[in-house]
This record gives structure tokens, C-alpha cells and sequence, in this order.
């Protein structure tokens, strides 16, 4: 079974709806032409700070993906397509 790690969710857009959303991610240390992972959020709640923040939980869709990647503090963006949705930060 994947990690799944708590983290908070900046939204660049409008949240979706619903209690789970699943789109491409991109880290930092991707190149260019690096495989992207595919990223599950399940919602938990608004941030406290209100806004387009967001508490969630997140894990790779896949196991082969890089878990290591999933540790506190690391950063990564959500794409749909060429457009970055979100910054996730995991706790």
C-alpha cells in the first residue's frame, strides 16, 4: 500500500469538488522529461486560516512511485495538463 502523509493544499484555482481528487504531480527535483507520478488527495477539512487552503491526506496512486519524496516538509505542484491547480506541502 502507498504512504499516505497529511498536508496542507494551496489551491492556484478552484478546489474541485468532492472528498477526493487524483491529478499529475511535479517535484522540484523533476527534470523536464521525468516521469510524473500520479497523486490521491482525500479532503479533511478547510485550513484554519481559511482561504484557498486546504487539509488533506496524499498518496501515489502507485507503489513504484518515489515514496521517499512524501517526508515533512518536501513542497510539490498538482497539473492538469500544462496548468498548475495546487502547492502541496506535506506536514
Amino acid at each position: 500500500m502507498p504512504k499516505e502523509v497529511p498536508v496542507t493544499v494551496e489551491w492556484m484555482r478552484k478546489r474541485p469538488p468532492g472528498d477526493t481528487y487524483s491529478t499529475m504531480s511535479r517535484f522540484p527535483e523533476d527534470a523536464d522529461d521525468s516521469p510524473r507520478w500520479s497523486v490521491v488527495l482525500n479532503f479533511l477539512a478547510r485550513a484554519v486560516s481559511g482561504g484557498a487552503n486546504w487539509r488533506a491526506t496524499a498518496r501515489f496512486l502507485v507503489e513504484e512511485a518515489p515514496q521517499e519524496r512524501l517526508t515533512a516538509g518536501a513542497q510539490f505542484e498538482l497539473y492538469e495538463g500544462r496548468t498548475r491547480t495546487a502547492i502541496v506541502t506535506v506536514l
